[in-house]
């Protein structure tokens, strides 16, 4: 299922360091509970990892890391209630294109 939510980010079209960011709590969590599967996550297994990464990192990166979490466990219950396992389609954006540039510093 992590796989699935990483090819949704890459689908929804987050840059490869957006999608690291999102990723990294997952890896994270599965190294300090050693859990194996997504199934395997539980309130106390959350407050488990927050205790153990409240001690390895700032409170800032913690708050960041409990968010990423937090979206990858709503996804996986949409996917888990609704039944569907394709990403949502979204709209791109397209450019103005009678926008002026942005201004660059030199």
């Amino acid at each position: 299922m992590v796989e699935e939510y990483r090819r949704v980010k890459q689908v929804d079209g987050l840059q490869p360091v957006s999608i690291y960011e999102a990723m990294s709590p997952l890896g994270h969590f599965r190294r300090l509970n050693r859990r194996k599967s997504s199934k395997a996550i539980t309130p106390n297994a959350l407050d488990q990892f927050i205790r153990k990464c409240g001690r390895e990192v700032s409170r800032t990166a913690l708050n960041k890391d409990i968010s990423n979490l937090a979206a990858f466990l709503n996804w996986a219950m949409r996917i888990k209630r609704e039944g569907v396992r394709t990403p949502r389609f979204r709209r791109q954006e397209q450019p103005d294109k009678n926008a002026l540039p942005r201004a660059t510093s030199v």
